[in-house]
């Protein structure tokens, strides 16, 4: 590992996770586009692990769970991480999915 780091150029030491994520969300885009639901579901989780910050991955995976597997409990978890970590913005794109979803299952809209 301080091999690969000690290789890596000022630039390329300065890239964001962005470019780590693109192949991890390509994955999960194909695999969805297939109908693989584990699979889109295995690469999301390995997106998140590059950045457990990033909002958007946590509403994906929410949804996935929410939608695609019927499980609520974990969906919800991904849920209130995106609204807790959000700056109680109401108005962020990200909120508003995350609001509208909850409100899905409450009214039993899976």
């Amino acid at each position: 590992m301080r091999a690969l780091l000690r290789m890596l150029t000022p630039e390329r030491a300065k890239l964001d996770a962005t470019h780590f994520l693109k192949p991890y969300l390509q994955r999960v885009k194909d695999a969805l586009i297939e109908g693989d639901l584990e699979t889109a579901l295995a690469f999301l989780e390995r997106a998140i692990v590059f950045a457990p910050g990033r909002t958007e991955l946590h509403l994906m995976r929410g949804e996935l769970l929410h939608y695609g597997f019927s499980d609520l409990e974990a969906a919800l978890r991904d849920y209130r991480f995106v609204l807790d970590n959000l700056g109680g913005d109401p108005t962020h794109p990200h909120a508003i999915r995350a609001k509208k979803a909850i409100r899905d299952m409450v009214d039993g809209g899976c």
